[in-house]
């Protein structure tokens, strides 16, 4: 088995790299709300946040 099996592949990204992406432009205000400044996010990571606070149901 090769040590490479065992690494994470998926790539993470800081707050604010995540922010100057264009992929998010129209998300900016909510990324900024969500996502903690010094923790690494993968996108897929993101979009469950992002996907998990637009379904909330309102009280």
């Amino acid at each position: 088995m090769d040590e490479l099996d065992n690494v994470d592949k998926e790539i993470k990204y800081l707050k604010e790299a995540i922010l100057s992406s264009q992929k998010y432009l129209d998300k900016r205000d909510l990324i900024s709300i969500l996502l903690d400044d010094v923790t690494e996010y993968s996108l897929d990571e993101v979009e469950k946040l992002i996907e998990e606070f637009l379904n909330k149901e309102v009280n």
